[in-house]
């Protein structure tokens, strides 16, 4: 079993996780094996104005993952009863729309969440 993460089992699916607990683990496990991994926070309290000035684009994905010869994963993550926001829908659409397949990853706990983004990983070909 790996160890405590926020002072909890990270595959107890009986905790009441959150979305940035999901992404925080998923960022730490992926950074511990070496993957160049970037987040965001757009749900965090900010100034709209400032954000959208600055590049927050709404609905970008949660992650992105920079692999080898210019190839990205885009991927939003949700708690298990987490639904995809309108502006979610939107702009996944318009990463579809140039190329890009975002995927969604519904966890019912960090090591699960994980255990997701991995398996996305491994099935690139």
């Amino acid at each position: 079993m790996a160890g405590l993460f926020l002072g909890k089992d990270p595959n107890d699916e009986t905790v009441a996780w959150k979305e940035w607990q999901l992404q925080a683990y998923v960022i730490q496990e992926a950074r511990r094996i070496g993957l160049l991994i970037a987040g965001d926070m757009n749900q965090g309290k900010r100034n709209p104005g400032r954000a959208k000035a600055t590049g927050l684009l709404a609905g970008e994905t949660d992650l992105r993952i920079y692999l080898t010869d210019k190839q990205i994963e885009l991927i939003e993550l949700k708690t298990k009863t987490g639904k995809l926001s309108p502006a979610q829908h939107n702009h996944h659409g318009s990463l579809r729309a140039r190329g890009f397949e975002p995927k969604t990853v519904y966890g019912s706990c960090p090591a699960d969440a994980w255990y997701q983004v991995q398996r996305i990983l491994n099935g690139r070909s």
